[in-house]
């Protein structure tokens, strides 16, 4: 497997990834165009796995500098002065709990720095898995938000 950064060409294979789970889950949010990801590939850390030459999951990471309009990294960026911020982790359905998840939080590990790493897990619907995950790996729930519409609640992870 290989983790590198995300590229033009791989964008399809994204937004396949991403609307796939946000069809299926209320966790990744609401499905995207392709544009929003064409956008983001100058963020500071944009991964993906690949196996076999095919990108099977992704993640998307910023820092506090960069300009978002999200609640949930306008609420880190409010408590931490250098951060970074998980806007997404997707793993194609297919090739789930084969490590790819924790391969790509073995890359960012590396690439990291000394900032803090954020991001949020939806706890209402609960995302035990997700929880469970990123509990093993040494993040901490720091607090909790609501969606606009109060479908969910998330709780504001970090590492240290």
């Amino acid at each position: 497997m290989n983790i590198r950064r995300a590229e033009e060409g791989d964008l399809e294979a994204i937004v396949r990834i991403n609307n796939a789970e946000a069809e299926k889950t209320p966790w990744v949010g609401n499905p995207l165009e392709i544009g929003f990801f064409k956008q983001s590939l100058d963020i500071p850390l944009f991964y993906v796995a690949e196996q076999e030459n095919q990108v099977v999951g992704f993640m998307m990471v910023m820092d506090e500098n960069t300009p978002y309009d999200s609640k949930y990294f306008q609420w880190f960026k409010q408590r931490f002065e250098e951060f970074l911020y998980i806007d997404r982790l997707v793993v194609d359905p297919a090739k789930r709990r084969q490590g790819i998840a924790k391969k790509i939080y073995e890359r960012l590990f590396k690439d990291h720095g000394e900032r803090p790493i954020t991001g949020e897990i939806t706890i209402f619907p609960e995302n035990a898995v997700s929880l469970e995950f990123h509990e093993k790996l040494g993040f901490q729930a720091i607090g909790t938000l609501d969606s606009d519409d109060k479908s969910k609640t998330c709780a504001m992870y970090v590492l240290y």
